[in-house]
């Protein structure tokens, strides 16, 4: 089996059966000779044109070779919940908060404009503990919940004031995370012990 409309019709041929869970094996052509193996790439816009969805729209109209660019008002709105936002939202977190305003996006969708505004210094990613998540890029620091998770911004410590003068002026930037447990868990702890 060889190609997007071949495949196509396999997966949906399988749908119609009690099959769970498809184990695709193949391999695909690089869109640029530097595109390795494993690397992430985020797309500007995609092309219909691999023979599969040519039909697959709404009004049944051939779109061969159309091109589709992500939206700005999404990209925006995604921006604006991040930035208003206190609780630090994962991806998933985020595409509930879009479902919520309207949008109906993939993980994946998500996953790549939120990657992008990060990678463009829009908004800062955050990697606590095995979760990614995702902060406004006004200057703070994190009080992060050993117990719960729970993460609270605090105002930006002063580390220049740690380092001596020479070495304070190469400082561009830090991250500071301390690690407490909250009054709630602190409260579960206690009333566990008997205290």
């Amino acid at each position: 089996l060889v190609g997007s409309p071949v495949m196509l019709d396999q997966a949906l041929s399988l749908g119609t059966t009690k099959c769970k869970n498809i184990l695709f094996i193949g391999s695909v052509g690089a869109l640029d000779e530097n595109i390795n193996l494993g690397d992430i790439v985020i797309p500007e816009y995609s092309i219909c044109g691999e023979g599969a969805s040519r039909y697959l729209n709404d009004n049944l109209k051939d779109e061969f070779g159309k091109k589709e660019y992500p939206s700005k008002e999404f990209t925006e709105r995604l921006l604006n919940i991040v930035n208003n936002s206190y609780d630090h939202p994962t991806v998933e977190e985020l595409r509930t908060k879009m479902e919520e305003a309207g949008y109906h996006p993939s993980r994946a969708t998500v996953y790549n404009n939120v990657s992008a505004l990060s990678d463009e210094g829009f908004i800062k990613k955050l990697n606590i503990g095995s979760v990614t998540r995702y902060d406004k890029i006004q200057k703070h620091d994190h009080l992060v919940c050993q117990g719960c998770g729970k993460i609270k911004d605090i105002p930006q410590f002063d580390i220049q004031s740690l380092t001596n003068e020479e070495d304070s002026e190469y400082i561009t930037d830090h991250d500071l995370t301390l690690y407490y447990l909250c009054p709630e868990c602190r409260s579960k702890i206690n009333a566990c012990s008997g205290n």
